[in-house]
């Protein structure tokens, strides 16, 4: 997907409402994703966390009825514009679910099938494509001689970093996380939260916060959304110091969430 005009955004959404029937699931969002940082967003349920991510990589198209207006560019390009392929837009810009959803093949085919399907590499090179993702999601060892081995053996969060080297081997340039460690033990919720600081490093990012605790601890950037409202966006440290929005400061003192 070509880019159309420079900017310093790797994502930018403004005045961006969606639609799934008559009352919005969020409304006139203006958010800008800085190259190689974390964004956390948090929110009480049905705040549009989900919505949000789904939007910025058009897996919104595939609900009934969904409807998206406003402005949401990827370095500079309109996603929704005309002729432009939501398959190549979910290839740049991944997503990780909160439920572990290993595909029912081997580890290494569940790495290995995005890949070849959109040959993201030449043939020859799947097997080191594989062993580079699984290495980034800090699976490898773990792994490495039970390739051909159903994920089935894996523990949740061995699973949850199996969907994320999945993610990876597309190489993505922005990764989407909705709640990552929502239904794991707090060893792999830890070792998922050092893996998103990490990946920074390579791309940027975009995680749904399970607390803000988790928050402080990922981003450089937070964000809070209030019933499809982004109230407030800044960077963390001033976020939950000296946030400018009342409702932020009821959100982050726990009055309500």
């Amino acid at each position: 997907m070509p880019e159309t005009k420079t900017t310093s955004a790797v994502i930018e959404a403004r005045h961006m409402t969606v639609h799934y029937g008559p009352k919005p699931a969020l409304r006139d969002v203006t958010l800008c994703m800085a190259e190689k940082t974390v964004t956390a967003v948090m929110g009480p349920v049905s705040s549009g966390k989900t919505t949000l991510l789904r939007t910025f990589n058009r897996l919104i198209d595939l609900a009934p009825g969904a409807r998206v207006s406003g402005s949401v560019a990827y370095r500079g390009r309109e996603i929704y514009g005309p002729g432009v392929d939501a398959g190549e837009v979910r290839r740049r810009i991944g997503m990780v679910f909160r439920t572990p959803t290993p595909f029912p093949r081997s580890i290494g085919a569940n790495v290995a099938w995005g890949a070849e399907v959109n040959a993201v590499v030449g043939r020859d090179d799947i097997d080191g494509l594989v062993e580079r993702s699984l290495t980034r999601a800090g699976l490898w060892r773990d792994v490495k001689d039970r390739l051909n081995d159903s994920p089935a053996v894996l523990t949740p969060g061995q699973q949850q970093r199996l969907c994320i080297a999945r993610a990876l081997a597309m190489q993505p340039d922005v990764l989407l996380l909705d709640e990552p460690c929502a239904e794991l033990d707090p060893a792999s919720s830890a070792r998922i939260e050092d893996l998103i600081v990490e990946l920074k490093e390579s791309c940027t990012l975009l995680v749904v916060a399970e607390t803000m605790q988790q928050a402080a601890r990922i981003s450089d950037v937070a964000a809070l959304l209030l019933e499809g409202e982004l109230i407030e966006v800044g960077e963390t440290k001033t976020f939950f110091t000296r946030p400018r929005d009342k409702r932020t400061e009821e959100y982050v003192t726990g009055r309500f969430g």
